[in-house]
């Protein structure tokens, strides 16, 4: 877990496991790890609590080709920003990172209203080619996030 001073090592052995039972196993090593299933398909794996700003509803986002390198423009969101500052909270920078690391994206678009951030976190991971994101709140600072696809 990002920004924990001990981080202590879960260990599991699962032969011919699904998905779900590895991540049970690890919740049982570790209760301080929880997992669900989205009603869209993906899987919230948690180390320790959610941050808040993952629960920001959106009343409307429509990225059209976004690029990993202005961070699929989830900092420019109008309810995430005023979250950021209403928190006193910095994303000096976010860090799109895929399998490959591709120099640039293939073209696609995500459409989303009236859903959490991380509903549109979703879309852009899949959308991507990446298949996931980290959202995560370091220590050093009272409020400091990093976005990562």
């Amino acid at each position: 877990m990002a920004g924990d001073r001990n981080p202590v090592p879960v260990n599991i052995s699962l032969k011919h496991g699904t998905l779900s039972q590895v991540f049970d196993a690890i919740v049982a090593a570790d209760p301080s790890y929880r997992w669900t299933a989205t009603p869209s398909g993906s899987v919230h794996f948690l180390a320790g609590n959610p941050l808040p700003l993952v629960n920001v509803r959106v009343r409307r986002f429509d990225g059209k080709n976004p690029s990993r390198f202005d961070e699929g423009g989830v900092d420019q969101i109008p309810e995430v920003s005023a979250w950021l500052k209403k928190n006193n909270c910095i994303m000096p920078h976010m860090e799109i990172v895929l399998g490959q690391r591709p120099e640039e994206w293939q073209p696609f678009e995500v459409h989303t209203q009236g859903v959490p951030l991380s509903a549109i976190l979703d879309q852009l991971a899949l959308k991507s080619g990446g298949y996931f994101w980290s959202l995560v709140q370091y220590e050093r600072q009272a409020c400091e996030m990093d976005v990562q696809f």
